[in-house]
This record gives structure tokens, C-alpha cells and sequence, in this order.
């Protein structure tokens, strides 16, 4: 008889309902699309299950500070754990029921927001508070990882959700920089703020 190889799935990976593969992103690629520094002031508001994005920030920020704002008490525990385990320092979780990092953290370098198409988007106010604590040469990334088209947002196909999250993004403010989209692994978009905000 052939030796059965087992799978062991980590914690953090994702099993789809619709697949019975894993979601595992190239978290390596994925933060290659994003303006990280060692030494930035990075928020992080996920609304996909981002465990493994958060242990790779806190890992790529060893001189900065990652500041991850969730809307539950279960994501707070859920991502403390998290945290825990990867024993970083500098890494922060806040609980703000209203989304966004406002009155809870000062002002960002760049600000992510890790996308679960299953789930509300942010809100144009969203858009604006995320705007509100970002410093002079901010900049925002959205990321959007769908491992099949068959798991999007009802029939929306991935360039119409892109396009409306840049039309969101824009209409208070925030400029285009980048749009990537790399079919079955994630797409990515980046945004910086006008020279005259402050």
C-alpha cells in the first residue's frame, strides 16, 4: 500500500466552501506591489481573515510599527493571538465597532485594506477617515485575493469591483498610482493623497 502523504493547513490559511484547496497567497509577492519601508507607521484594516498578511507586516516593519484596527471582539482576540505567537512588539490591534483608524491611532505613513468580496466594502466616510489619518505623502493599498471567479461578489467580475472601489477611493480624494491585476493570485490597488492635503 503507498504511503498517504498528509496536509497540514496552518492556522491562518482559509478553506474555501467552494474548493476544498486552501487559500495560500505569495505573501512575499504580495508585499512586493506594496511602497513598504522598514521604518513606516502602517495600519492595517482587514476586512478578509489577514492573519498571515499581519505576521508579514509586523516581520517587514522591524523598525516601524503596524497598527491593525478590526471591528469585533472575537478579530481582536483572534488577531492577538496572532501576534502573540509571532512575539512582535510592534504591532498594535484597536477595536473600533465604526471601522477605520480615527481618535484611535495618530498619523500613518500607508494604510491597508485586505478585501473579502463576501463582505461590505469600505463606505465613501470610510474612504475619508482613512484619508483623515494619513500624513502628507501618504498612501493607501487595497488588496483583493479571490483564489476562483466563482467566489466573487455575486456576478460582479473582478475589473467592475476594481473599478468601483477606484471611483470610492477617488471621490474624496486619493489619486490612482497603481493597479494590478494578477488574475487567480490578487489584485492591488495603490493610491496616494494630493500635495494639498495635510
Amino acid at each position: 500500500m503507498p504511503d498517504q502523504k498528509k496536509t497540514i493547513i496552518p492556522k491562518h490559511v482559509g478553506i474555501s466552501a467552494f474548493s476544498s484547496k486552501p487559500v495560500i497567497r505569495d505573501l512575499h509577492r504580495l508585499l512586493s506591489f506594496i511602497p513598504l519601508r522598514p521604518y513606516l507607521n502602517i495600519g492595517l484594516f482587514p476586512i478578509a481573515k489577514s492573519n498571515d498578511l499581519a505576521t508579514a507586516l509586523g516581520k517587514a516593519l522591524w523598525e516601524g510599527h503596524l497598527s491593525i484596527i478590526v471591528t469585533t471582539k472575537k478579530d481582536l482576540t483572534n488577531y492577538q493571538e496572532t501576534i502573540d505567537t509571532a512575539r512582535l512588539s510592534n504591532v498594535s490591534i484597536t477595536q473600533n465597532p465604526k471601522a477605520g483608524p480615527k481618535n484611535h491611532i495618530g498619523s500613518l505613513d500607508g494604510f491597508i485594506i485586505d478585501v473579502d468580496t463576501t463582505k461590505k466594502f469600505p463606505s465613501r466616510l470610510e474612504f475619508q477617515s482613512f484619508m483623515s489619518d494619513l500624513g502628507a505623502k501618504g498612501w493607501l493599498t487595497i488588496i483583493i485575493s479571490d483564489p476562483n471567479p466563482q467566489e466573487r461578489n455575486g456576478n460582479k467580475d473582478r475589473d467592475s469591483l476594481l473599478s468601483s472601489l477606484s471611483k470610492t477611493a477617488e471621490a474624496v480624494g486619493f489619486n490612482l498610482k497603481q493597479k494590478r491585476d494578477l488574475e487567480s493570485s490578487f489584485a492591488i490597488l495603490t493610491f496616494d493623497i494630493p500635495s494639498t492635503h495635510a
